[in-house]
This record gives structure tokens, sequence and C-alpha cells, in this order.
């Protein structure tokens, strides 16, 4: 009898066990008997890990949530003072799709950092769905930017629009946050 120990660093073993199934082959393996292939017993080993340091999630993550609060400060950025030109203040606009088209660029970076660390054959990991939601914030982001510009050059209040991204950039921090803390919830009871 053969015994393997194996302890990957950085993980503690939660489950283990034995699953049976059949697996249907295409092939007859030469029997003649059988018309349509053939059908065996396996056993598969099922093994739960559980990270044992969280250090590799906070270093995944925390680029993703400092996007996503340096996003939101430009938004809660005044700039409708009166002396302020229009040329001044559409500048202003353009500085904040620099700021969140950086974000989008930092996350899609961080997204494929945390691919080399984390694979998963199988469907979205945690990792990548806090990345997706970072990208859904930020890509609203630039939408609220850009139709904040179209609205306020067609002549649209400015100080209207200021409230407005003020407003949208605290809702949209709390929902941001409220969908990271659902998604780690979530995850934690699988």
């Amino acid at each position: 009898m053969l015994l393997v120990v194996i302890r990957p660093r950085g993980w503690r073993l939660t489950g283990f066990r034995l699953v049976t199934a059949d697996k249907h082959y295409t092939t007859t393996y030469g029997d003649k008997s059988l018309e349509h292939g053939s059908t065996y017993n396996r056993v598969r080993i099922q093994v739960e890990l559980e990270r044992s340091d969280p250090t590799a999630f906070w270093k995944l993550t925390t680029p993703l949530y400092l996007a996503v609060l340096i996003a939101t400060s430009t938004f809660l950025v005044s700039s409708h003072r009166e002396e302020l030109a229009t040329a001044e203040r559409l500048e202003g606009l353009h500085s904040r799709l620099g700021v969140l088209g950086g974000g989008l660029f930092v996350v899609v970076l961080n997204m494929q950092q945390a691919d080399t660390v984390i694979t998963s054959a199988v469907g979205l990991t945690l990792i990548d769905r806090l990345h997706l939601t970072t990208l859904v914030f930020l890509l609203l982001a630039v939408a609220g930017t850009v139709l904040s510009w179209r609205w306020t050059t067609r002549g649209g209040s400015i100080v209207r629009a200021e409230r407005v991204s003020h407003r949208g950039a605290w809702a949209g921090l709390a929902a941001y946050a409220l969908a990271c803390g659902g998604l780690v919830l979530l995850a934690a009871w699988r």
C-alpha cells in the first residue's frame, strides 16, 4: 500500500471523500458484444481546501478597493465655483475620465495577476467576481461622467450636475460595498 501525504503550503485540508460514478466511453475497447461504447465505474477523490492565511486575498483585492475609492473621490471634488470657466470645468471632467481609465487599467492588470495566483478551470472564483464587480462600477462611473459632460455642454446646470454626481458617488460606493460584501459572505457560506 502506497501512502502519499500532500501538504500544499498556505492551505488547510477541510474535507476529503471518495465518490463513485459511472463513466461512458465511446469505444468498446474491442468487445464486439457492445454496440454503442462501454460504461465502467470510476472513483474520484474530492479534496476540500481552505487557505490558512488570508494575506493572498487582501493582496489581490486591495488594488480594487483603492481604485474604487479614488474613482469615487473624483466625483466628490467640487468644480462649480463661479470663477471657473467652462473650459476649466470640462478639463476637470476629462481629468476624471483619465483617473477612471487608470482605474480600469489597474483592475485589468490585477485580474491577470490574480489568474496566475489563483487558477480555476470551473466557473468564476470569488476574486473573479470581485474584479468583475469593480469593472462594472468603474464603467458606470465612466458612463456617468460622459452623461454629465454632455448635459453641461448642452446648457445644463453645473450645480445640479455636481449634486447628482455627489449623490451618485455615495450611492455607487454603498452599492459596491454591499455587492462585494455579499459576494464574500456568499463564498464563505459555500
